[in-house]
């Protein structure tokens, strides 16, 4: 019997500034050479670190690599167009040989403080709290 299994990462924060970029690219290099199998990018509108714009990163990277495979931790639909980001996705998949797999999705949080976070649970079919402030 065989066991077989794949590592992908999804890095951190970015460097602020233009040190981003060469970070994205040094990361795809080392990733190209090694035998990490994919790279998962976050897609947020805003947040307290830089984040790149999720689906022009992943076109980047479908230029910068061959073998890499990677796509989005989950694309969250209501910041987008769907019929706009399924082309843009598709153009990227094409682009790069298949080697995209796109996740889809809904932002979904909730409060956290020192006590047991204040949301129901997605599964239990209840509508998600937003953050108060």
């Amino acid at each position: 019997m065989t066991i077989k299994y794949r590592i992908g990462i999804m890095p951190g924060p970015w460097p602020p500034g233009r040190d981003g970029a060469g970070f994205l690219w040094t990361l795809c290099d080392m990733l190209e050479r090694s035998n990490v199998d994919s790279i998962w990018l976050s897609d947020r509108l805003s947040s307290p670190a830089p984040v790149p714009e999720v689906m022009t990163t992943l076109a980047a990277i479908a230029a910068r690599t061959t073998r890499l495979k990677f796509g989005p931790s989950v694309v969250v639909l209501p910041y987008r167009t769907p019929v706009v980001a399924a082309k843009e996705m598709a153009t990227v998949d094409w682009l790069s040989q298949g080697r995209l797999s796109p996740r889809w999705g809904w932002e979904w949080s909730c409060r956290v403080s020192s006590t047991p976070p204040e949301c129901p649970s997605p599964s239990a079919g209840a509508a998600p709290t937003r953050p108060s402030g």
